[in-house]
């Protein structure tokens, strides 16, 4: 959880040991409203995507 998050449009990544990074776009954050986000993490080598 974040809180004081100035509102606006966001970009969420997500990695982890033994998955491949993932991207949201677009994500809006709006004064007074709870914004949540799922990300699924797909199983994978993340060396396979790096450069």
């Amino acid at each position: 959880m974040f809180n004081f998050v100035p509102p606006g449009s966001y970009l969420l990544t997500a990695e982890a040991t033994g998955f491949r990074p993932t991207a949201v776009t677009d994500i809006l954050v709006q004064v007074s409203k709870v914004t949540t986000i799922d990300v699924r993490l797909e199983p994978g080598d993340r060396r396979a995507n790096s450069r």
